[in-house]
């Protein structure tokens, strides 16, 4: 949606306008508005959360859809049905500014209203537009909206952000008889807020003190939510910090692997401990068999054998690989979700060795972590194809040219290279790459899936397994 050139400051604040719904749950209706979100026009789906904070006690916001504009907060009457919630700043903090416990929002000054954590506040549901409009005269707004809506734009909520110092009423107030859906105008220069007074209690916070002065100096949302645009590559990845602090998952994967290979190394029957593990030892210590997996029924198998590793060269390469892409997958999905993950792809993986590499070969090991490395890698892949709306374009695009490579580089050294399993590595991708998609979250302060969605979710990757064991196991008896 083209719209004319803004200024600076009309820009972030339409950013503040749009962080506020994100922090709300909402999310772009496209990946166009979400690739233009400073420059130009752009639609937001806020969605309903019966969870979520309850709304305002303004005695405004209850005003029927009729009562287009909000009473005015100032102390003097205006002459006209429009009128402004006035803003509480340093220079009109006296009587310009709403008493607390009448405009339904609680006065904050000073440092406490940088630090207030606007994700607590409620905003109505529905599709927002939100409209930077600067060099345009205002009269041009009604042709606009008539352009959107023969596009089959109809959205529920209009913010229009302006630079203009005196919005006129009478386009205001044609505006609403003209089109079904309430409108608010956030005026920078005035640092008001004027239109329909179930939105205007919600947009009058972005104005109070010091707010737009630290936009002019710093990321202008880090100040509103403490989590920053999450469009910024910078601030996605201190979100996947702070959703997942301690990534502990990893390392202890790290640590078991690490922990079978040396008791290998002690009680195994080779004498040089660089050399490759004795077929015995890899048998003994639960590698996969197909003699011993499907036709003696040993089904641990197929989960311990991602924990034995051929040599230390083996071990060594897929516990760097797991290092390098773990932490990062297990911030994406959450603790649960990447172990879960991990253990799905790698029974994958060596259920697709027993349908391939296996099946002529009834006596022959296959070891290694590789096939739930991969699932690791396909599980960031599905992440980021399923949820591509909340993650940053560059991120989008690092990681899904980072997963091909990895895939291509591999899968071509696997033909190459005798003795490698492609089978667990392509199985350990498509179960990781499925799982990673279907077990993805939001990142906080987003709504989390509910346990019984995860849970459903799991059950059908449960039953993809089984059938993909069923095929594999006839084929391998």
């Amino acid at each position: 949606m083209h719209t004319p050139l803004v200024s600076l400051a009309t820009a972030d604040l339409s950013a503040a306008v749009q962080q506020l719904l994100l922090a709300r749950g909402g999310r772009y209706a496209s990946l166009v508005d979400e690739g233009t979100w400073k420059e130009s026009a752009v639609l937001l789906n806020v969605p309903d959360d019966e969870s979520g904070p309850s709304a305002p006690s303004d005695p405004s916001a209850s005003a029927g859809p009729n009562a287009p504009f909000a009473p005015s907060a100032s102390s003097e009457p205006s002459a006209s049905s429009v009128s402004a919630a006035s803003s509480v700043s340093a220079a009109s903090a006296g009587s310009a500014a709403s008493p607390p416990g009448q405009s339904g929002q609680p006065a904050h000054t000073g440092r406490a209203a940088a630090e207030k954590p606007l994700v607590s506040v409620d905003v109505p549901t529905g599709t927002w537009l939100v409209l930077p409009w600067d060099a345009a005269d205002p009269m041009y707004l009604g042709t606009w909206l008539e352009r959107l809506w023969r596009r089959g734009a109809r959205p529920d909520h209009l913010v229009v952000v302006t630079s203009h110092d005196h919005f006129p009423v009478e386009v205001l107030e044609a505006l609403v008889e003209r089109f079904p859906i309430r409108i608010a105008v956030m005026q920078v220069p005035a640092r008001r807020v004027i239109g329909a007074p179930q939105l205007v209690p919600h947009l009058q916070p972005l104005f109070e003190t010091g707010t737009l002065d630290q936009m002019a100096r710093v990321n202008p949302l880090e100040h509103l939510t403490s989590l920053g645009d999450p469009r910024d590559p910078q601030v996605f990845f201190e979100r996947l910090r702070r959703a997942t602090p301690r990534a502990w998952v990893t390392p202890t994967l790290i640590a078991l692997n690490v922990l079978v290979f040396v008791v290998m190394v002690f009680w195994g029957e080779r004498s040089n401990p660089f050399a490759a593990f004795e077929y015995g030892d890899l048998r003994d210590f639960g590698a996969n068999i197909a003699s011993r997996t499907v036709h003696e029924g040993e089904f641990w198998r197929l989960l311990s054998c991602t924990f034995i590793h051929a040599n230390l060269l083996h071990i060594g390469m897929n516990m760097w690989v797991l290092k390098m892409l773990g932490e990062t997958a297990e911030r994406l999905l959450g603790t649960a979700a990447y172990l879960a993950v991990y253990l799905l792809a790698g029974i994958g993986g060596s259920i697709a060795s027993l349908g391939w590499t296996l099946a002529d070969e009834p006596l022959l090991p296959s070891v290694g972590a590789s096939g739930a490395v991969f699932g690791v890698m396909g599980a960031m892949l599905g992440f980021v194809l399923w949820r591509r709306g909340t993650v940053p374009p560059q991120v989008f695009r690092s990681l899904t040219r980072s997963a091909l490579f990895f895939i291509v580089v591999n899968v071509a050294f696997g033909m190459a290279v005798p003795n490698i399993d492609n089978a667990a590595h392509i199985g350990g991708l498509i179960f990781g790459t499925a799982a990673g998609g279907l077990l993805s979250r939001d990142l906080p302060p987003a709504r989390q899936p509910r346990r019984a969605h995860r849970v459903v979710m799991a059950v059908v990757l449960l039953a993809a397994l089984a059938l993909a064991w069923w095929l594999a196991s006839m084929r391998a008896a």
